[in-house]
């Protein structure tokens, strides 16, 4: 195993001093990220510029910042940064994390288990548009006067956002995921020294209570399929067929899929590993769906849905909701894509399939499956009771064969 690079030694160009934060770099140039600060008088060391350089670079790029007088001011913000950046900010913090947690993203390969704290491409896009909405609405805030009233707020100016622009309010599950990144980022941010020693004032992590609970029905879903034409029904018959993401069904190539043996192999997660592919059967419906749109000349690396990751992910918000109009879906039935994913939960359940068995069709463990995605109805809960006959009657409702039997 090829040792990891020694961290360079800090750097000075009087009176500016640069030290490593963190890296190196997975893209293999040699950068490091650095923090370059001067001394202040009473007070922590204030910085003057951050960012990803090489070390033999980095003295040119420090005389430079002296020279320009950048060590005796505040760095100036960016046109249209509306104070974003300004230190002691909201806005920073989430700019310093964002760029701390590129250092960290390594694109998946077939066979190769990613390194520890490594994140996909995919998963940075979604830590870089969660950062940017809280930037948006939090960034001129600054960190030391954080509490829980601007967050209350910024849930309300998100769901207005929302609102106004499809009709409809934020999703609980995507409020609870950009607050999650603003927990993260604050929890580096203590150690990296950007935010406060304290504790955000209200918990922010995802929670049972926050999550969407909707699971559509098998007549909602047909309903909807109707209404739906092209790539996006596609992705909407595969995900009800599969129980996988968006994200998952965006990724899938001709060369993944068996028409004849009726099989796919899904690339995501994939269990504790969450490495690798995972095979799952195909019913009729979705085999045939996809002999209708597969191409005569078919490549094996070209996409099934033929349309970028990003355009994919918006189905949910898009595709997804006007259907569901169109269909004429209650409001209080509406659902994100990830219903499909409790739908199919809750379906492979119901009939009886063993919860291994359905936990590697999702590709989840079983405790996550049963814990995240099972929705529990109260008719069950209603029978259940009257299996388990719980109450203080000693006599519970049984028939005794003695009394019934016939005479002889």
């Amino acid at each position: 195993m090829p040792r990891s690079p020694r961290r360079p030694k800090p750097i000075e160009v009087h009176p500016i001093r640069a030290r490593v934060v963190r890296g190196p770099h997975t893209d293999g140039s040699g950068r490091w990220y650095w923090r370059a600060e001067v001394p202040d008088p009473g007070a922590k060391p204030r910085t003057v510029w951050t960012g990803w350089e090489h070390p033999d670079r980095l003295p040119d790029l420090l005389a430079e910042l002296r020279a320009t007088g950048a060590h005796e001011r505040e760095r100036a913000r960016p046109h249209g940064a509306a104070g974003w950046d300004a230190p002691g900010t909201v806005g920073r913090l989430l700019q310093e994390y964002i760029a701390g947690r590129q250092a960290h993203v390594v694109p998946r390969e077939r066979g190769v288990r990613r390194p520890r704290g490594a994140i996909t491409p995919e998963s940075f896009e979604h830590y870089r548009k969660a950062a940017k909405n809280l930037r948006r609405h939090l960034g001129t805030v600054k960190t030391r006067t954080l509490n829980a009233e601007h967050l209350e707020g910024y849930k309300r100016a998100r769901d207005e956002d929302v609102r106004a622009r499809l009709g409809r309010g934020v999703q609980a599950s995507t409020l609870a995921y950009e607050l999650k990144i603003l927990k993260l980022a604050w929890k580096w941010g203590r150690r990296e020294g950007w935010s406060e020693a304290w504790d955000l004032p209200v918990t922010v992590g995802t929670t049972d209570a926050s999550r969407e609970r909707v699971t559509p029905t098998r007549q909602e879903v047909a309903a909807i399929a109707e209404h739906l034409h092209g790539w996006n029904r596609t992705l909407f018959v595969l995900m009800a067929s599969t129980g996988a993401r968006a994200g998952t069904i965006a990724r899938l190539r001709w060369g993944h899929v068996d028409l004849e043996g009726r099989w796919v192999e899904l690339d995501g997660k994939s269990g504790p590993g969450r490495s690798g592919l995972r095979r799952v059967p195909l019913r009729a419906e979705a085999v045939e769906h996809l002999r209708a749109i597969r191409p005569e000349d078919a490549h094996p690396d070209r996409s099934v849905l033929g349309v970028a990751l990003g355009t994919a992910r918006q189905f949910s918000g898009q595709g997804l909701a006007r259907a569901m109009v169109a269909a004429g879906i209650p409001e209080d039935r509406r659902f994100s894509a990830h219903g499909l994913r409790r739908f199919a939960v809750d379906h492979l359940r119901r009939s009886g399939v063993a919860p291994e068995v359905a936990a590697c069709i999702l590709g989840h463990s079983v405790v996550t499956m049963l814990r995240v995605y099972r929705t529990v109805e109260d008719s069950e809960l209603v029978e259940a009771l009257e299996r388990a006959q719980l109450g203080t009657d000693p006599t519970p409702n049984v028939i005794s064969l003695r009394t019934h039997r016939s005479s002889d």
